[in-house]
């Protein structure tokens, strides 16, 4: 009887499912603790279910605010929709504007391209760079100074210094010296590139003079000044230097003339010595490291243009054309031909 009374009161709390508080029971030893147990069980049992309706009521409140937030006309979240609506419109009347600015721009450019179609005559004839100082001449520039030229053979182009006054004008200057502030005891790389300032003092570089004067025939002319002043020149109608490979040798020299000495010819033929590289044909010295200049050597020279420049040196060593030693000034420039063309 006590137990069937135990299990219909088991069966209503479950029915219920409300809260369940379990004082004491009266029960045999062996039955009680079981029936504690159960109840325990369901009482977790309800306590969950109560937990979850709890969160469910909870996240329905949440639903509630958020609808109600949403269509509140006062709520942060309308105000940054709103916020976000006007940025849309700007940035879309401001991508209509560009596109309507790009489409002008594109329309215009492809009536540019039509008139150039149909007018190719306003396109300018002359667009390249000019191959030497006598071309930049010929295009009108009669001051001289430095430009940008590219000789035909040249794989970039390079600055010059060109005379536009002595002899006709159309000079390139590929030595200057007149102060002795530039170093000329240089090694092979140096004489190969150039150095020095092209508004002062320098040598042009032998690759440059090369890719000048190694394909078609140029005029070379030497100015001299003494030490006393007295002014002297040397001509020649023929001047070429040939490529590294042939090393830089003194290829063409021919039909001298001038007030100076002929002192360039006996050095045709010969290759350029440096103090680094010894190409000249003295069995016993560099005569590069001799004389204390990179040039033209034989055994070693009659001509010197890149001595040192002082008066307190051996006068082999100095700055020397033919017998004129200790010279105070010395230029050498060089120009094609007018009549001249690719023959060598």
């Amino acid at each position: 009887m006590w137990c069937t009374f135990v299990f219909v009161l088991i069966i209503v709390v479950v029915c219920n499912c409300e809260e369940i508080y379990v004082s004491s029971i009266i029960t045999p030893d062996t039955e009680h603790q079981k029936l504690i147990n159960i109840l325990n069980t369901l009482n977790e049992k309800v306590e969950l279910q109560s937990t979850i309706r709890e969160i469910n009521h909870r996240l329905e409140n949440l639903d509630k605010h958020y609808a109600e937030s949403k269509l509140s006309p006062g709520t942060t979240c309308n105000e940054v929709s709103r916020k976000l609506e006007r940025i849309e419109q700007k940035l879309t009347l401001n991508t209509t504007d560009s596109t309507r600015e790009f489409d002008e721009r594109l329309k215009k450019l492809e009536l540019q391209i039509a008139d150039l179609q149909n007018h190719p005559k306003v396109v300018p004839e002359t667009t390249t760079i000019p191959e030497n100082c006598l071309e930049v001449k010929n295009r009108g520039n009669n001051v001289s100074g430095i430009f940008l030229i590219k000789p035909q053979f040249a794989y970039s182009p390079f600055l010059v210094v060109c005379d536009m006054t002595t002899r006709g004008g159309g000079w390139t200057v590929i030595l200057n010296r007149f102060d002795g502030s530039v170093d000329f005891y240089l090694d092979w790389q140096s004489y190969k590139l150039g150095f020095g300032n092209l508004a002062g003092e320098f040598w042009l570089g032998l690759e440059k003079i090369h890719k000048l004067s190694g394909y078609q025939v140029n005029e070379l002319l030497v100015e001299l000044v003494e030490s006393d002043n007295k002014e002297a020149y040397a001509s020649y109608q023929q001047f070429s230097v040939a490529s590294e490979v042939e090393g830089y040798a003194l290829q063409t020299v021919g039909g001298f003339s001038g007030t100076a000495e002929d002192s360039l010819t006996y050095h045709a033929g010969l290759k350029f010595t440096t103090k680094d590289k010894d190409q000249d044909p003295h069995v016993k010295l560099n005569c590069a490291q001799s004389d204390n200049g990179g040039w033209w050597y034989g055994e070693c020279h009659r001509s010197h243009l890149t001595g040192v420049y002082t008066e307190q040196t051996h006068k082999y060593r100095g700055m020397r054309w033919g017998e004129r030693y200790y010279l105070k000034k010395a230029k050498m420039l060089i120009k094609p031909q007018l009549d001249s063309s690719l023959v060598l």
